[in-house]
């Protein structure tokens, strides 16, 4: 019986004063050798095994010699191997010249895994004395000290299974449980003296060990002394720039923790589903600059007047985020782009070019437009029959949007560019169907989107051409074609189609959203009603644009329920905001709706007051419905004069009551509007009734009880 190396000291004790327990074992050990040279009754059950005559064992065909003029194949050219070959070829090159060992066909998982093992090990002891070699210099290279292998545990006896579970072991799979070669010891990290022993050494002088720099190990406790599963890897360096700006001080901002299993993103799907209320809960925890998550470096919000006089002032800086956040494909399929997608010098030409279209003087010359187009909406309201306010509203500002900018009625001929400018508004840039999916295939969202783009690019590329041809109206699209910049050149074709595109879709949905608000808390106020009834009158439009209780109505709705709660900047440069170091392409996000609830500015700051109007005189950056700085809305002394007439409108006539169990939610995009439909009825003026209540989270932005509730942390 040939005998392997870890089994010799049980040998050397068997004979006749041996234990009783070393000839037990090898007894144990003969019987299974035996059992494994029956291949026959090896598939069978248990209660049949013993039926089976034994079979004597073939003799085994003599192992084949390697022919000596047998020569290897040639190997293909190294550039005609893909790049994972070559560092394959080049990692196992020294593997070529040393002979292979005979092949073994009879090898399981098991047996497979731990030849690996082995010859893991094996490299990874050549490595290190390479290593410790180079280390020390050809010189002075001496051997590794041989390791004594401590005695080897018994482990306690198992149970022995029964015959028919028991695996099979064969051969192959004996030999490869010898105990694998001891692994030298590894060398400190602090430099020590290593006294030489006798007859191990030629010289006995003791030299220094050089330090061997820690590894970094992922999820292993023990370093390199591990489990031999865990992989080693590299230390990861941070993102962003290697150093903070000169004169800055790198300081983490503070944030949430990160989810336990999803990590940031599911932070990140927590603020897009509600914008609203995940930015009041860092205002309440964090303070003034706060990121998505703790130390994040790629989204931090900043609030109170003086971060948004820093983020909003400073455009060259803070670049608007629409430019980057449009996928590239929908950019280049529109014929020009507006005000909110463009920066630097090309945003700073084209709103000079604009401006004077949008003076209170040209806007002034569109009041009887809106008035009339107001009242025929109005008129055919039928009183107590329930009807849906937020599409009425937005029906009847995007006629006002179309009627204004480029003088077509979409109620009469001009029918097919509001369905246009509603599916577009239906299809949103940022929508999930429209961002992970951005193929255009038929039946997808985003063909959609890029054919409603190119339809409504075509109807307005009609009518400036008309307009040019020599027709002529009193609205926005002839002032803008008027107007002429320093250079005395004016605004091409794309840039009215990106201008009006911009206007109608932006501009109308601010206005119908801001009207509904209006007159929900109109409707739970009725003191304040009665105060804009008798300032307001239906036919009167100078009155209605004079009105001071309606202007005041209008400032408290839009400082409570701002049109866009968030403002969003890109950083193209590293800044500071706050002491904390905010690196480029960080996206840098203020809130209108959390500066407007500042109780040191606003007393009482989420009751629907507008009598603190009459003397509350806020700055720039503390009330900034329209936003701020270069990037502010052109179009707002527009949208006053439009809400103001259409609220005369229909105060001039009625009375605004939600109906019976109403529930009006917020969906929060772009803009914050309200949740689906909010079914109201018309009353008569003169028709005073209590309040109805309103259920849902507009008590969670609104005070409209005085009920002790969760109010978004205020």
């Amino acid at each position: 019986m040939v005998l392997g190396p870890r089994r010799r000291h049980v040998h050397a004790h068997a004979g006749p004063g041996a234990p009783s327990r070393g000839r037990a074992r090898l007894r144990r050990r003969a019987r299974g050798r035996r059992r494994a040279r029956r291949p026959a009754a090896c598939g069978l059950p248990a209660r049949q095994r013993h039926r089976q005559p034994r079979h004597r064992p073939q003799p085994r065909r003599p192992r084949r010699s390697p022919e000596p003029d047998r020569q290897r194949l040639p190997r293909p050219a190294p550039h005609r191997l893909r790049r994972t070959e070559r560092a394959r070829r080049l990692r196992h090159a020294h593997r070529r010249d040393r002979p292979r060992p005979a092949p073994v066909r009879l090898l399981d998982a098991r047996a497979r895994r731990v030849l690996r093992v082995r010859e893991r090990r094996r490299v990874r002891l050549a490595r290190r004395v390479r290593r410790h070699a180079t280390a020390r210099g050809p010189a002075q290279t001496r051997p590794y000290r041989r390791v004594r292998r401590r005695p080897r545990r018994r482990r306690p006896r198992r149970r022995r299974p029964r015959a028919g579970r028991r695996r099979r072991r064969t051969r192959a799979l004996r030999v490869l449980d010898r105990p694998l070669r001891a692994r030298p010891r590894r060398a400190r990290t602090r430099a020590r003296t290593r006294p030489a022993r006798r007859g191990r050494l030629r010289d006995r002088v003791p030299r220094p060990v050089p330090p061997v720099p820690p590894r970094v190990h992922r999820g292993c406790p023990r370093g390199p002394r591990g489990p031999l599963r865990r992989r080693r890897v590299r230390e990861r360096r941070p993102h962003g720039p290697p150093s903070p700006a000169p004169g800055l001080v790198r300081v983490s901002v503070p944030g949430p923790a990160p989810h336990r299993w999803l990590g940031r993103r599911a932070n990140a799907h927590a603020y897009a589903a509600d914008p609203v209320g995940y930015t009041a809960d860092l205002y309440h925890r964090f303070g003034g600059v706060a990121g998505l998550v703790r130390g994040d470096r790629r989204q931090v919000f900043a609030f109170g007047p003086e971060l948004n006089r820093a983020v909003l002032t400073a455009g060259d800086t803070f670049h608007t985020v629409l430019e980057y956040a449009v996928p590239e494909r929908i950019r280049n399929a529109r014929r020009g782009i507006g005000l909110l997608n463009m920066n630097g010098p090309d945003h700073r030409r084209a709103r000079r070019t604009a401006t004077p279209a949008f003076r209170p003087q040209s806007v002034g010359a569109h009041a009887e437009t809106v008035a009339a187009l107001a009242a025929e909406e109005v008129a055919t309201w039928t009183p107590g029959e329930p009807f849906d306010l937020s599409e009425r509203m937005r029906e009847l500002t995007l006629r006002i949007a179309c009627r204004c900018f480029f003088g077509v009625d979409i109620a009469g001929e001009a029918a097919g560019i509001g369905r246009m400018v509603q599916d577009m508004l239906a299809l949103r840039y940022f929508a999930s169907s429209i961002r992970y999916f951005p193929f255009d295939v038929p039946g997808a969202p985003y063909r959609r989107l890029l054919t409603v783009i190119r339809r409504l690019d075509a109807a307005l590329a009609s009518i400036v051409e008309t307009r040019r041809e020599g027709g002529a109206g009193a609205d926005l699209l002839q002032a803008l074609m008027a107007v002429r910049g320093e250079d005395g050149e004016g605004l091409d074709d794309d840039a009215l189609i990106g201008q009006l595109t911009t206007l109608i879709v932006a501009g109308h949905e601010t206005s119908s959203n801001t009207l509904v608000w209006t007159l929900l808390l109109l409707s739970q106020h009725p003191a304040e009603t009665d105060a804009v009834l008798e300032a307001v009158s239906e036919s009167d439009t100078d009155a209605a644009l004079a009105a001071a209780p309606l202007d005041r109505v209008l400032k408290e709705t839009l400082r409570l329920l701002p049109p866009g709660p968030n403002t969003a900047r890109i950083a193209v440069a590293p800044a500071e905001l706050g002491g904390h170091e905010i690196p480029a392409w960080c996206q840098v996000v203020t809130s209108k709706f959390a500066t407007h609830r500042d109780a040191a500015v606003f007393p009482e700051p989420l009751r629907f007051r507008p009598d603190r109007w009459a003397g509350a005189k806020p700055s720039l950056y503390e009330y900034l419905p329209y936003g701020a700085g270069p990037h502010a809305c052109i179009g707002a002394a527009f949208a006053d004069m439009e809400m103001k007439l259409v609220l005369a409108a229909v105060l001039g006539r009625y009375r605004i009551a939600p109906v019976i169990g109403a529930t009006v939610d917020r969906s929060v995009g772009l803009m914050m509007a309200p949740k689906g439909s909010v079914p109201v009825v018309a009353l008569p003026r003169d028709d005073s009734q209590p309040a109805r209540p309103i259920g849902g989270d507009l008590n969670e932005m609104v005070d409209l009880d005085g009920a002790d509730r969760w109010r978004l942390g205020w």
